[in-house]
């Protein structure tokens, strides 16, 4: 009997072998590097913790730009309420 983890493929993820076993991402780890081969501007987001700064950072070695170097940024946007406002 096979594992799934037997069934996937490893691949080198920043440097690290990395055995990618669910479909989602799989097709993420996919679209960042068809993103890195091209000249495309992204904007990534999502909730925080889950990785955006490392998905940037596979992308930036992915690209023609892996030997200069990068500038990694994060914005944190802090919603106020009314209440915070007229206090």
């Amino acid at each position: 009997m096979m594992t799934e983890t037997a069934k996937s493929p490893s691949q080198v993820f920043l440097g690290m072998t990395a055995i990618i076993v669910s479909e989602p991402m799989q097709r993420l780890m996919d679209l960042v590097q068809r993103v890195a081969r091209s000249s495309a501007t992204t904007l990534v987001t999502g909730e925080s913790g889950v990785g955006k700064p490392k998905r940037n950072h596979a992308e930036a070695l992915l690209s023609d730009y892996a030997a200069m170097p990068c500038l990694g940024t994060t914005v944190t946007v802090q919603r106020v309420g009314l209440l915070d406002l007229c206090s």
